[in-house]
């Protein structure tokens, strides 16, 4: 109890629950699976972990890449996915 005593607790079970699908066939999937960057290939999408607004591309590339193709893209602007703007709010 003194977890919850003293400190706050937050769930989030799915976040992303289409790149989750993509991962159980096998893929090693980070992504969203957003067909608008790098469509139609098996790394579309934006890296969900790297497109939250706080300190978006706050290290000029290094960490993340801005690359639609790349396995680390963080999407085009920060927040841009519907996913991320979920979790932030």
């Amino acid at each position: 109890t003194w977890i919850l005593d003293h400190h706050e607790v937050h769930l989030m079970l799915h976040a992303n629950p289409d790149g989750r699908k993509r991962a159980e066939t096998g893929l090693s999937w980070r992504k969203n699976v957003n067909n608008n960057f790098c469509a139609n290939t098996n790394t579309r999408g934006v890296d969900l972990n790297r497109n939250f607004t706080f300190q978006w591309n706050s290290t000029g590339g290094t960490g993340s890449s801005g690359s639609q193709c790349s396995l680390t893209y963080r999407g085009p602007s920060a927040g841009s996915e519907p996913e991320t703007r979920a979790v932030e709010a």
